[in-house]
């Protein structure tokens, strides 16, 4: 066993979130390790787009982005489509919105990038159990902190350490499979590569075809306790979507879980802080999370480098920067995914693209959902769908 070292704070998990806690707080003069289960670059599940305001937010934490190592395509298209519809609209902003990544060099970019700031980082380390001076590995190995932050994902370890009799109402799970773009059907008309949305094949969720350089994430995601079987609908998109050489029930298909509706209130007590997923910050409409992730982690950064109770710092800064846009989602995905009123919208998007334009709006993170419902009501400008 290697001679043990206090550090100022110990990160649990190497992912977005704990990559950015990292770097700012190493950044910070503060003595920081990084310990993940994994050996990086690891596979990581994902539909990989980042949004506008992802980006915005990777380069507000990080003195300097590579992107040309980082994102594979960047789109200013994107079209919606329904199983009962059919095509429903497809928008095109002025300027790129939509990036899509691998997140398999992504997430070992980041990690690269706070281990340059000063972070020791260690992986390989499953770690088992979580105390209040530290963390203990699967190996033997102990990281005794100050202060121990979680950014360990869905299935966190430090959240069961903070919450042993569990908290968790809700989930979802996502199902994905890489494809080569010529094995798709849905581009072979002369409109072009770019994301599309399909909804009406799941129930409070979508599918969706994502490509990037020569292939192509396709997948889908709903709430696990509003569908039946989500391998089965997703085989179901699948033949909409595959050339008929192509069988769905032989494609190797994998998943994982998006905890929905599992946020935390006071993310932080004592000395333990949770970032990104172990938090619950998953936008619950669009599931995405990289944004959320990034931003926990610069807010926990912040709190433990202020004045006064770090906990109780970053407490509320989490309730000033992402409860507010949680919530909304919330309260919109009751009326966005309700069976009665999605089909009226697609109906209404279809015979007007403002609506098209707003969602993409609303994806990219120029408007919140409050100003998505609000221009929605009030404009009466007609946009023709391309």
């Amino acid at each position: 066993m290697r001679k043990m070292k206090r550090y100022d704070v110990v990160i649990v998990g190497g992912s977005c979130a704990g990559a950015a806690a990292g770097y700012l707080l190493a950044k910070a003069g503060k003595r920081v390790v990084i310990v993940d289960k994994a050996e990086f670059p690891r596979n990581k599940l994902c539909g990989g787009m980042l949004t506008e305001k992802t980006v915005g937010c990777l380069k507000e934490v990080y003195d300097d982005i590579s992107f040309e190592e980082i994102i594979d395509e960047t789109f200013n298209t994107y079209g919606i489509y329904h199983s009962g519809i059919g095509k429903i609209c497809r928008y095109s902003s002025p300027s790129p919105s939509l990036y899509l990544v691998d997140r398999e060099p992504f997430d070992h970019y980041f990690l690269q990038k706070a281990k340059s700031a000063g972070c020791a980082v260690f992986t390989g380390q499953n770690v088992v159990d979580v105390n209040g001076d530290g963390v203990l590995a699967e190996s033997g190995e102990r990281y005794d902190a100050d202060y121990i932050i979680g950014a360990d994902g869905c299935y966190s370890v430090v959240r069961k350490a903070m919450f042993p009799n569990g908290d968790r109402r809700e989930a979802a799970l996502a199902i994905e499979v890489d494809l080569d773009l010529q094995d798709l059907t849905c581009y072979d008309d002369t409109a072009g590569i770019f994301p599309k949305i399909y909804f009406g094949y799941v129930n409070y969720g979508y599918a969706w075809v994502f490509p990037r350089k020569g292939s192509a994430i396709v997948g889908i995601c709903g709430l696990i306790n509003a569908n039946n079987n989500m391998r089965d609908l997703l085989v179901t998109f699948l033949k909409t979507v595959l050339k008929p050489h192509r069988d769905p029930a032989h494609l190797a298909l994998r998943g994982f879980p998006i905890p929905f509706q599992n946020f935390l209130e006071k993310p932080a007590e004592r000395n333990i802080f949770l970032l990104g997923d172990a938090a619950g910050l998953i936008d619950p409409v669009t599931g995405e999370g990289i944004c959320f992730a990034v931003l926990s982690g610069k807010l926990a950064a912040e709190a433990l480098c202020a004045a006064g109770d770090a906990a109780d710092v970053y407490n509320a800064l989490i309730r000033k920067k992402i409860h507010r846009p949680l919530k909304q989602g919330y309260f919109a995905r009751h009326f966005l995914y309700y069976r009665g009123f999605h089909d009226y919208a697609m109906y209404k998007m279809k015979q007007n693209a403002k609506y098209c334009k707003y969602s993409f709006d609303l994806l990219s993170g120029e408007i919140d959902y409050l100003r998505y419902g609000v221009r929605v009501l009030r404009d009466r400008i007609k946009y023709k769908s391309e």
